[in-house]
């Protein structure tokens, strides 16, 4: 426990002082938590523990592809050894999906997106109302219908699913807010190349009144 704890304390004060060696104090420590409980039943929190802090490297160090392979990799790995009925198994499904996301972004590579597509509908499907963390899995499914160059690219479908969040009480009204304009933003531009109907456009003005209460 003391790694994963002094792990945490390290990112959270690399949130504050953006300090390189913060950040790569928290990685080497979680790197040790994950060798140290392989086989244990903490090991798949350390996975996740360690997957979100080599996402923060990836931002620090300038959103590289590459930097994503090892965690995505290490996520993998895991869910292979793990049952599906495993208290974890959805949380580290959705780790890993955020960071198929990331990739995505950065190459628009047609395969990632069928793969991350197929995994979040899973996710969507088996994550249920109630759930502390439904609404972060329906926030990344409508990341996917509203990137605009995507297969499955869906303005309506996108912004039904950021409704449903917003209205979620067991998320933080802070986190919905913060995911929600994110994404809304978004939204704004399929608007600036009207590709959206005034249906759709009524229902995007009404969310963002929506989040407007919220503050």
């Amino acid at each position: 426990y003391f790694l994963t704890n002094f792990s945490t304390a390290k990112c959270s004060l690399y949130s504050l002082s953006k300090k390189s060696e913060d950040l790569a104090e928290a990685i080497a420590f979680l790197r040790e938590a994950c060798n140290l409980f392989r086989g244990h039943a903490l090991y798949p929190q350390s996975v996740i523990n360690l997957a979100s802090v080599l996402h923060s490297e990836f931002v620090r160090k300038g959103y590289k592809a590459v930097d994503l392979q090892g965690p995505i990799n290490l996520c993998d790995e895991t869910l292979m050894e793990l049952s599906p009925e495993h208290s974890l198994w959805n949380p580290l499904r959705h780790m890993l999906s955020m960071l198929l996301y990331e990739i995505f972004s950065i190459s628009k590579d047609h395969h990632i997106y069928h793969r991350l597509s197929v995994l979040q509908k899973a996710l969507v499907a088996q994550t249920p109302v109630g759930s502390t963390m439904r609404a972060a899995v329906l926030d990344t499914m409508a990341s996917l219908y509203l990137a605009q160059d995507a297969d499955e690219a869906d303005f309506s479908a996108g912004l039904k699913l950021v409704t449903e969040y917003v209205g979620d009480p067991t998320t933080s009204p802070r986190l919905r807010v913060e995911m929600a304009v994110y994404r809304l933003t978004e939204a704004e531009y399929w608007t600036s190349s009207q590709c959206i109907t005034s249906a759709e456009e009524e229902q995007l003005i009404a969310t963002y009144k929506h989040i407007v209460d919220m503050l």
